[in-house]
Order: C-alpha cells, then sequence, then structure tokens
C-alpha cells in the first residue's frame, strides 16, 4: 500500500540548505496550514504552478482540491505546454481540451498557459549553473510577483 505525503521545501537562494516541512495529512485544509508555517508575506500577482493532468490521468492535484490555497493567496493557476512532442497538453489549443476537462477553467478561475505563445518566452538565467546556463520560460511569467510550485515530483526520461 502507498503511503501519500505533503512535503514542502524551501530554497531561498543555492547557497542555503532548504527548510522542509512533513506531514501526513493530506487535506485542502492542511496545505492552507503549510503555507502559513512559512510565515511568509507574498503580495501582488501570485502564481501557483499545477500539472494539469494527463488525458485521462488521475495522477496530479485536482483544481478542487487547490481551491482552498488558490484561495488564500488570491493566485492564478499556472501551466506549461509540454516540451516533448506526442502527447496532448504539447500544443495550447489541446491543452485547452484537457484543461476544461479536469475542470481547471471552471468556477472563474484564473488559469493561464505560461508559454502559450511562444513568440513571448524568453530565457532565464541560471546562476551557478553545473550544466545547464539558462532555461526557456514562458512570457507570462513576467506577470507574476511569485510563484508557488504545487505540481507532483516527477523523474520524465526526457528531463535529462
Amino acid at each position: 500500500m502507498f503511503k501519500y505525503f505533503f512535503l514542502l521545501l524551501i530554497f531561498r537562494n543555492s547557497f542555503e540548505k532548504p527548510n522542509v516541512y512533513f506531514t501526513r495529512e493530506i487535506s485542502p485544509s492542511n496545505m492552507v496550514k503549510m503555507f502559513k508555517v512559512l510565515n511568509t508575506n507574498l503580495t501582488g500577482n501570485i502564481g501557483l504552478k499545477v500539472h494539469s493532468g494527463e488525458l485521462f490521468g488521475k495522477y496530479f492535484l485536482t483544481p478542487d482540491f487547490l481551491q482552498e490555497i488558490y484561495d488564500y493567496v488570491n493566485g492564478t493557476f499556472l501551466e506549461c505546454n509540454t516540451a516533448y512532442k506526442g502527447g496532448i497538453r504539447h500544443t495550447t489549443a489541446t491543452h485547452k481540451m484537457i484543461l476544461k476537462d479536469h475542470g481547471w477553467l471552471n468556477n472563474s478561475r484564473r488559469f493561464v498557459l505560461m508559454d502559450e505563445d511562444p513568440s513571448q518566452d524568453f530565457n532565464l538565467t541560471i546562476l551557478n549553473h553545473e550544466m545547464i546556463p539558462e532555461n526557456i520560460v514562458g512570457g507570462h511569467l513576467r506577470e507574476f510577483n511569485s510563484c508557488i510550485v504545487l505540481s507532483h515530483f516527477k523523474g520524465h526520461g526526457t528531463g535529462g
């Protein structure tokens, strides 16, 4: 039997060891409690990076589950199209079908595909890199003052 847990890692810069917070209680209200433990006052436009889920998939945090943290920080859900071809989330048009099917666009939720217009993407320099000096990110990232990553841990082979 699998045991699920919520793990929160906080990285302030590449020279600090991260603080790690752990709980076995997985619930929408506990996500807000975990966020409050950080004692962080985020202001401005706050993005909540999510994984919108694969076609017919079930291994993602649902928008209903994340609604309480979304409301608490007054955030906007963020996602990107996939870099690998062949999946339905590779293009904005087909990705939006998944977003609608999985409920991300219901209840007047704010949702942004950060790279929906590839001409607006930009290179973000990675300081103190060992192998990759920069990363291409979706242009809409410029619109956000903070980003909370709520997607699942994963290890795709295409990730390197």
